[in-house]
């Protein structure tokens, strides 16, 4: 029978919820914060900003929460309402209900979510394992997807050297402080993650998470994203080779624009000289495929 994620004690989440609450002072605007209801648990949501256009959704990395985007939340709200998720199934504030098995059930779960936000289209933000979340609804053919803005999606379009793989797991074991920044080093070069980020990874290391990794989508199933699609690769990220990454979604998603930002490595959106250009490509993108009808979806 499948299992629900769950926390390893009432230690384990006490300790969680006071890193989350240090990270969370580490953003710069004001911001809301509920829940909403849906099949698999409630969704924890983050809710800032303002602006005319359809909402962006972002969905974080693994191990992240709706608190990591605090070094680009200020550009992402100037333009529009913005509205942060945590994971169902991972660390953070959401509470997991229902197992999820597979690729629909995280669809359901994206877009009972933008249902349940009243939203009637959203451009949806993924990064990292989010992104590849983020594609989940998209397959299944949401209708609320106004964009899919997808970055270093990693294996999700292209494949993940096992080697890869095998240095993640090797960095994870044993799931100390001391290994967490050398995965980042060797993942970001040059990204010193701050004191209040590595408290919080290493606090969600005490919730057992009982839901699927990301699986290379298959043909078909890139065939049948709709939504307008902007994929985002470093062009020196360990993760994969962004240049057959790039031929492979141009090939099979129906909408797809790729950028490639040559010395870019894996955390491209938080740093490095080309992290602007990258919040103006995305932003820039969203404009360009605005819905002409924000009624409700139907």
């Amino acid at each position: 029978m499948a299992k629900i994620g769950q926390w390893k004690s009432e230690a384990a989440e006490d300790a969680y919820m006071q890193a989350y609450a240090s990270l969370s002072k580490l953003w710069t605007i004001p911001s809301t914060e509920f829940d909403v209801e849906t099949s698999y648990g409630t969704t924890h949501v983050r809710q800032c900003g303002s602006g005319e256009g359809a909402p962006l959704v972002l969905v974080p990395p693994v191990m992240g929460n709706g608190a990591v985007w605090y070094p680009i939340i200020e550009r992402l709200a100037a333009e529009r309402t913005v509205y942060a998720l945590d994971i169902i199934g991972g660390p953070g504030l959401s509470v997991q209900t229902a197992p999820i098995t597979g690729r629909t059930d995280y669809a359901t779960w994206l877009d009972e979510t933008l249902t349940a936000l009243e939203l009637p289209y959203a451009h949806v933000m993924g990064y990292s394992d989010g992104a590849w979340r983020s594609c989940m609804a998209a397959v299944d053919g949401s209708k609320r997807i106004a964009s899919l803005l997808l970055v270093e999606p990693g294996g999700a379009v292209g494949k993940t050297p096992w080697g890869v793989l095998f240095k993640m797991i090797r960095y994870a074991i044993p799931p100390s402080e001391k290994n967490m920044r050398k995965a980042t080093e060797w993942m970001m070069p040059g990204n010193v993650p701050v004191d209040e980020e590595i408290a919080c990874a290493k606090a969600g290391l005490g919730y057992k998470t009982r839901s699927p990794w990301p699986q290379r989508l298959k043909d078909e199933e890139l065939q049948a994203i709709n939504a307008p699609s902007l994929l985002i690769y470093g062009a020196v990220s360990v993760l994969g080779d962004p240049e057959l990454a790039a031929e492979r979604a141009r090939q099979q998603i129906p909408h797809c624009e790729v950028e490639i930002y040559p010395g870019a490595n894996h955390g491209l959106l938080f740093q490095g000289p080309d992290k602007d250009a990258v919040l103006d490509r995305l932003l820039g993108f969203a404009r360009l495929h605005e819905p002409a009808n924000l009624s409700r979806a139907d």
